[in-house]
């Protein structure tokens, strides 16, 4: 089986750190969002990857790269011409995705911490053993049906529908956590080019007769990352709950694990050779990447630092990403 991650899209709500470098990239406690993906699907086995790139296809190209070290391979597939959408994504990759009987599509961006770091392994078996077209993996979120949007299922784990609107009165409202299993005969379905693939495709095969399933975790975490805010709020969040979860992460990947210090009115998430005590002038969330360094007189609020990032001027530095040292 090969996994799909999508890496094409313009982050256009995280601009303007987003015009310079693909969301994908951007450091989430001290790894790339793409690498949380990346990582669930390896614990489940998958050695083949494929991602598409549009907006600033030279650094998908390099996230790629940066990625083979740790599989059998990782291609890339070219969507320069147009962004296709979740649906056009898989038609332009169908030459490569064809092959496979099953395959994992992941959004690149997403941040979830499920209890079992063997959930999508999980996934494909409730997938295969169902003979059903998609399943999707879900889980509850106190923001159904107010910033999300909800997928509706039965009482059989059924997918009925999306929207805000329940389908009937039996219907239950989940949250899609970005991943799925499709079966190949989802290529009898899609249209040539651009298309949403639940509003489009999906929701065309229910009315046909096809089976779409959820496989629905208990107690998984799952944050909005799509603004500064709430990245910093699922930092926040995800290094005062999930920081021995975050820290297997880094393990895998080789790279410094992190602690957390609290401040009277800062939290820092840093590896443990970066020197606390220069944040005397730091306030809310501050996240240092591995080998970087900061003036001890920088001042700093609500800021991520990229690795190997040099920080010298005094700032002031508030609401954003520094990800290179010609920024400061």
């Amino acid at each position: 089986m090969i996994c799909f991650l999508l890496t094409a899209g313009e982050g256009r709500r995280l601009r303007p750190t987003t015009e310079k470098h693909i969301k994908p990239s951007l450091p989430f406690l001290n790894l790339p969002l793409a690498y949380y993906g990346f990582y669930l699907a390896k614990k489940a086995g998958f050695q083949n990857f494929l991602m598409n790139k549009h907006h600033l296809p030279d650094q998908v190209d390099q996230l790629a790269k940066n990625l083979r070290e740790y599989t059998d391979s990782v291609e890339t597939v070219d969507e320069t011409a147009k962004l296709l959408g979740s649906g056009g994504a898989l038609w332009n990759a169908r030459k490569i995705l064809q092959n496979n009987e099953h395959f994992l599509v992941a959004n690149g961006d997403e941040v979830l911490f499920p209890q079992n770091d063997q959930v999508i392994k999980h996934l494909v078996e409730s997938h295969k053993n169902s003979g059903a077209l998609c399943t999707l993996l879900t889980c509850d979120h106190p923001d159904l049906l107010k910033s999300l949007k909800p997928v509706w299922i039965n009482n059989q784990n059924e997918v009925q529908g999306f929207g805000m609107e329940p389908i009937n009165s039996q219907s239950k409202p989940v949250h899609y956590t970005g991943y799925k299993i499709f079966s190949r005969r989802i290529f009898d379905y899609l249209p040539e080019g651009e298309s949403n693939i639940f509003y489009d495709v999906v929701k065309n095969a229910l009315t046909c007769g096809e089976k779409v399933k959820v496989m629905s975790m208990d107690k998984a975490v799952w944050h909005e990352t799509g603004n500064f805010a709430s990245f910093i709020k699922a930092s926040l969040s995800v290094a005062v709950e999930q920081l021995e979860a975050v820290n297997r992460r880094l393990d895998f990947f080789g790279k410094s694990r992190v602690l957390c210090s609290k401040g009277s009115d800062s939290f820092l998430v840093a590896p443990k050779s970066f020197d606390t005590g220069t944040g005397k002038n730091w306030k809310g969330f501050i996240g240092i990447g591995e080998n970087s360094l900061v003036n001890a007189e920088t001042q700093l609020e609500n800021v991520i630092v990229n690795s190997n990032i040099k920080i010298t001027a005094p700032g002031p530095f508030k609401n954003q990403f520094i990800m290179e040292d010609d920024n400061v």
